[in-house]
């Protein structure tokens, strides 16, 4: 049997979102208090919506790969971010919920796009092509899970394999 090796790249990007989304700080104030990782949007919602807050949740969606040139592979990195945070808000004026999820969600984008993530890379040929980092169109939710004002944010990261066997 041939030695086979693993390079993981897609797990070597989400570690590289994590390890950014930890080390954000503004003003000397770490921004994300936890930040983990699932696959599961129910395990997120029942066991990460604890304790301190803010909060960061790496969902890993799925990779999306495109045979590229001379035996390339081009792959698509699909993740969506929960942000999470208490508010305790009252009345009908839901600014503070909203201006402060948005400032989470600008903060996360800011952390990722800082140039942290240097496993993903634009790729492409031809007939593909994907940007290093692409974001997707972030939802917010500021009332259904009160106190927790939650935004959801799909990312995805391209990168290229050097061969079919080298995932």
């Amino acid at each position: 049997m041939t030695e086979i090796a693993i390079a993981n790249t897609d797990w070597a990007i989400i570690d590289e979102v994590k390890d950014a989304l930890t080390a954000a700080t503004i003003s000397g104030v770490t921004v994300f208090k936890t930040v983990s990782a699932t696959t599961s949007p129910a395990q997120a919602k029942e066991v990460q919506f604890r304790g301190n807050d803010p909060i960061v949740i790496v969902r890993y969606i799925s990779v999306s790969e495109d045979t590229g040139c001379e035996g390339t592979c081009n792959c698509v990195l699909s993740v969506e971010l929960t942000i999470a945070t208490k508010i305790d808000a009252t009345g009908a004026d839901e600014s503070t919920r909203l201006a402060e999820i948005l400032r989470l969600v600008n903060a996360a984008k800011n952390a990722i796009e800082d140039g942290s993530v240097t496993s993903a890379t634009a790729c492409g040929d031809g007939d593909f092509y994907h940007e290093q980092i692409e974001w997707g169109e972030h939802s917010l939710d500021v009332t259904e899970y009160d106190p927790w004002a939650v935004a959801m944010v799909p990312i995805e990261f391209g990168y290229s394999l050097t061969s079919k066997t080298s995932h």
